[in-house]
């Protein structure tokens, strides 16, 4: 086990560079859980494509084709998300598991994943009702929120309320560092687009392009994970391997970055 992750902030080259490690000594896992997930989830959406909708409801059908994948994702892919947060976890701890674990562990956590999504989504709808300010500020802060249901069992409110005060104090640098992230995400996705843009619009392209989009963000979650592991180990327990404990103080929205 990598000690180090506990016991100093990572840069950002750090996290890129041990989330990178990680997923390449669990890639094969990781490949795994994806298909098994992300393949049912793109022939579904194969029926349904972009081009289809629009011809069927006119203009409305590219929201409604965008509604549906948000939904598909919300459902069943936030299964391949709380497995590969388990995947990189136990990396992380010298205690590598299998897909059948990882999938074992996520889905006694599925339940509270969805329940703690829709509720953020309520949440940040309503920010960003308000003004596009307080929506930016509050989606930060909600940075961790399904890593928290992941990986330290809390749910709701106290996921929300745990995500909170990892991202206090350090508004600006997880802010930073998901923007980094985010943006070098968009890179194999963009080549695949493109490469995908010449080749024939039908639905085993469509699904071949879906998988293999889902799959080039897996490293960048990777990523993520371990962006979420060093900040929960150095800013919740400098001095012990336990996790925080977590409490529902300090939930209630307020517009500040600190």
């Amino acid at each position: 086990m990598d000690t180090t992750i506990k016991e100093e902030k990572f840069s950002v080259s750090q996290i890129l560079s041990v989330g990178w490690q990680h997923f390449m000594e669990n890639w094969k896992t990781i490949l795994i859980v994806f298909l098994i997930v992300y393949v049912p989830i793109n022939i579904f959406l194969s029926f349904f494509s972009v081009d289809r909708m629009v011809q069927h409801h006119g203009a409305s059908g590219a929201n409604m084709y965008v509604h549906l994948a948000n939904l598909m994702q919300l459902l069943f892919g936030v299964i391949a998300t709380l497995s590969i947060a388990n995947i990189i976890n136990a990396s992380v701890n010298g205690t590598p598991i299998t897909a059948k674990e990882a999938f074992g562990l996520a889905f006694k956590r599925w339940g509270a994943s969805v329940w703690t999504s829709i509720l953020v989504g309520i949440i940040l709808f309503l920010l960003f009702l308000l003004l596009i300010i307080p929506g930016i500020i509050w989606s930060v802060y909600y940075t961790f929120f399904l890593f928290v249901v992941a990986l330290r069992e809390g749910s709701g409110m106290e996921a929300l309320g745990y995500s909170k005060k990892l991202v206090k104090g350090q508004w600006w640098r997880v802010f930073g560092i998901c923007l980094v992230i985010g943006v070098l995400s968009l890179i194999p996705f963009g080549v695949l687009w493109g490469i995908f843009n010449f080749l024939p619009h039908n639905q085993i392209f469509s699904i071949i392009h879906g998988t293999l989009s889902n799959l080039s963000g897996t490293p960048f979650m990777a990523m993520m994970i371990v962006f979420f592991l060093n900040t929960d180990y150095i800013k919740n327990t400098p001095e012990s391997e336990e996790p925080a404990a977590i409490t529902t103080d300090e939930q209630t929205p307020e517009v500040t970055t600190e």
